[in-house]
């Protein structure tokens, strides 16, 4: 699959530019997130000066604007990785006619595997884990993530039906006399991974990273939080501040199981394509597989902030920033 290829399919569906750049914005700028989550880490969990405060506040605020963006990306995300599908697609069946049912078939499969690992994830999470206070906590949240998964593939898989063709001969002027709202051409554009090769991968692989070492950021500040609670809770704890400390740790572990895990098959894949130097349709389908995984990571990331959102925000600013933390 050469350039021209890659340019006849991103013009064979076209969508609005401005919903592009939405589903785009979490996945380019993200270090922008790890940036604010980190820094509010080390300003809450540092002596901090008092004319530091402000800024941590600040940070804080940015968090939760972030985590309402979060369920914007999770709505526009769907549209920004169309291309990567139809791109995997062509490269298959080396034709620009050949988009029918076969591409909802993949569609269903990639939700379906999703909703499943999730699935087997609270499964694993309740055989191994048998404390009641934990499994009352994570199983709420992981069911609001297979329902939201679910919800999401059956209101997504109509919209991968516009792709099926039927019997047309020209797929790209049948793309245009259908959908004449879409008046945007995406061409040369940075979703046009091959054309970008080595430069992009590497990008992909530099924000992948980022987004685990957060994660497990996140995790060392759980357990330090762990630790200074059980040196003051032999005297001064009550079971509630208690309580708010096991919450805090198991919301932040669940925000690093399944995140992490979640990546672990796009950054072998993204790997894996920057070794392959021969510019093949299988090296093309391995790059777009990667980035599809990667954006399914960045969805599965802001649906664990989201739902962890009242237990995660309340936990931090209690537990982090008032100073009557441990006589609540």
């Amino acid at each position: 699959m050469d350039a021209d290829d890659i340019d006849e399919v991103l013009q064979a569906y076209r969508y609005p530019q401005s919903i592009t750049d939405l589903g785009n914005f979490y996945f380019y700028f993200g270090p922008l997130s790890v940036f604010i989550n980190i820094s509010t880490f080390i300003l809450i969990y540092t002596k901090t000066p008092l004319a530091m405060k402000t800024i941590r506040d600040t940070l804080l605020v940015l968090q939760v604007i972030l985590t309402f963006m979060d369920i914007v990306m999770f709505v526009c995300r769907p549209f920004a990785f169309i291309p990567h599908i139809l791109i995997i697609v062509y490269g298959f069946f080396d034709s620009p006619t050949s988009i029918n049912l076969q591409v909802v078939l993949i569609i269903i499969l990639l939700y379906v595997s999703i909703s499943t690992s999730h699935i087997l994830l609270y499964q694993r999470f309740r055989t191994l884990l048998k404390a009641n206070t934990f499994f009352k906590l994570i199983s709420t949240d992981v069911r609001y993530i297979i329902a939201l998964n679910i919800v999401f593939s059956v209101t997504a898989v109509p919209l991968f039906f516009i792709f099926i063709t039927s019997n047309q001969e020209d797929s790209r002027q049948y793309f245009l006399e259908n959908h004449p709202w879409s008046h945007e051409i995406i061409t040369n554009r940075a979703v046009c991974v091959v054309q970008i090769k080595s430069l992009y991968h590497t990008l992909i692989l530099f924000i992948a990273f980022l987004g685990i070492f957060e994660h497990f950021v996140a995790l060392i500040i759980a357990v330090i939080c762990m630790k200074l609670v059980n040196e003051v809770s032999s005297n001064t704890a009550s079971k509630q501040a208690r309580l708010i400390q096991k919450r805090f740790t198991h919301v932040l572990i669940a925000q690093v199981v399944i995140p992490t895990l979640a990546i672990l098959l796009p950054a072998c894949l993204a790997t894996t394509s920057i070794l392959l130097t021969l510019r093949t349709k299988w090296n093309g389908i391995l790059i777009e597989l990667g980035i599809i995984s990667i954006s399914f990571y960045a969805t599965t990331s802001s649906l664990c902030k989201v739902v962890c959102c009242c237990n995660y925000r309340m936990v931090l600013w209690n537990v982090c920033c008032k100073t009557k933390v441990y006589s609540v």
